[in-house]
């Protein structure tokens, strides 16, 4: 059986006060360096806002410098859109209804997608007469026009 040797003849020839200070030293040193590199990390939902933020004031930018009457035709294409959204979630809750006779709500239903249609039908038509405006005032950038389809 062979009987271990303590540790210290392994040391390096420091006094116990020097490697206490050597330690002392280095930890300081990761301190500082850690409260210097101090990173920050945006969530996902973050950096998604800032690149929407940066596209929509091109976009806003672009629209500016567009005649009237074709700023007038794009903000109602955005009115429309927002009507369709807001007809489709009626025929959501319209279908999920209980409360009504069976007849009665294919109907209403059938009144409510037809009055969605309608509205489609009106947005397609108003997209091909901003085309042709921006056609005829000889805008060649379909940037502006694709952003108020999406």
């Amino acid at each position: 059986m062979k009987i271990q040797q303590p540790a210290s003849q392994y040391l390096l020839p420091h006094s116990n006060s020097q490697v206490h200070q050597n330690a002392l030293s280095q930890t300081e040193n990761k301190n500082e360096l850690d409260e210097k590199s101090t990173t920050f990390r945006l969530s996902q939902k973050d950096r998604e806002q800032l690149s929407n933020t940066d596209d929509s004031e091109q976009v806003k930018s672009k629209k500016d410098g567009l005649p009237q009457h074709i700023q007038k035709m794009l903000e109602q294409i955005e009115r429309i859109k927002e009507q369709i959204k807001e007809e489709e979630e009626r025929l959501v809750k319209l279908k999920n209804q209980t409360d009504l006779n069976e007849d009665t709500k294919k109907d209403m239903i059938l009144q409510q997608a037809n009055y969605i249609a309608q509205l489609q039908m009106n947005l397609l038509t108003l997209v091909d007469n901003v085309k042709e405006a921006m056609k005829d005032a000889g805008i060649t950038d379909p940037g502006v026009l694709i952003s108020a389809i999406a």
